[in-house]
């Protein structure tokens, strides 16, 4: 029976909005032992490890002593933040002046950190939100969730945005076709690939904004050299293409897939299998 160990930052269980949450159900239905439980709290010797941690930032160290027992998928992603994943972040003092969007150095806004540390502010804010409220921007300080304000030129973003080290500044650099902004996403794991594409009238595409959605044969050369020097093993990787070659938006390890339709089952049994070719090369062997 493998013994498979899922990594988190807390949790015991996996919601079911998480495409990793799909391939534990066919892991499971193989004979596989599963664990779900907080990095770092070893309780046994599995034959691997999975890091599903939703968080920014992870500790080394604990990842360190994870690797030492198993191996881990994902066990060498330590810093998926803005400042570590853009080539186009901009300081107030560059030569660059052309369109800029600002953003939070920390994924999704930092929301599963700022879940960490209870702050007076969260708490008045959950209060508005439980009469139907929205807490201003102000009152959080911090970006309008689900929200990157863009602006023409440099020189037009806010000094704010260059004084909060949460935040970073970026080029602003669409891919646009006709009046739509595009956006494509690329989903890994292993040798395992899933590349999409999107459009909208929105400058901020998202998967409840867009009006087209095609699959696409294969990622981008350029994505795999990135992928390779972040180590990550299984994931997504949000992004545009200008004159030809990609622009990295947003990388994230703890993929979401809601849905579970006859493609979507499909697709996750193709991911699944990653896990066993994962480890038969970090163990030759064992999974035989």
């Amino acid at each position: 029976m493998l013994k498979i160990d899922i990594l988190t930052a807390k949790e015991r269980d996996i919601p079911p909005y998480f495409m990793l949450e799909g391939m534990i159900g066919f892991w499971r239905k193989a004979g596989a032992d599963i664990l779900v439980r907080p990095l770092g709290e070893l309780s046994r010797t599995p034959d691997i490890s999975f890091a599903h941690i939703a968080r920014t930032f992870v500790d080394e160290k604990a990842l360190a002593r994870e690797r030492a027992a198993a191996p881990v998928v994902n066990g060498r992603v330590a810093d998926i933040s803005k400042r570590r994943i853009s080539a186009n972040v901009v300081s107030r003092n560059d030569a660059y002046d052309g369109p800029v969007i600002v953003k939070t150095n920390l994924n999704y806004h930092g929301v599963p950190e700022e879940k960490d540390k209870p702050t007076a502010a969260r708490a008045i804010s959950s209060m508005l939100r439980r009469y139907g409220l929205k807490p201003p921007a102000r009152l959080m300080n911090a970006l309008p969730f689900k929200h990157y304000p863009i602006y023409a030129a440099k020189a037009e973003a806010p000094s704010w945005a260059w004084t909060d080290d949460r935040l970073v500044v970026e080029k602003f650099l669409p891919e646009k076709e006709g009046e739509d902004f595009v956006t494509r996403s690329w989903t890994f794991f292993g040798d395992r690939n899933y590349v999409t594409r999107l459009k909208s009238k929105s400058p901020l595409v998202k998967a409840t904004n867009h009006h087209f959605h095609e699959i696409l044969d294969a990622p981008p050369p350029g994505l795999a050299s990135i992928r390779e020097s972040l180590q990550i093993d299984y994931g997504k990787f949000d992004y545009v293409e200008r004159d030809g070659a990609p622009v990295l938006l947003d990388v994230n390890t703890t993929v979401s897939m809601g849905a579970r339709t006859e493609r979507h089952m499909k697709l996750l049994d193709s991911f699944q299998g990653a896990l066993y070719d994962y480890l038969e090369s970090q163990a030759p062997g064992a999974c035989a």
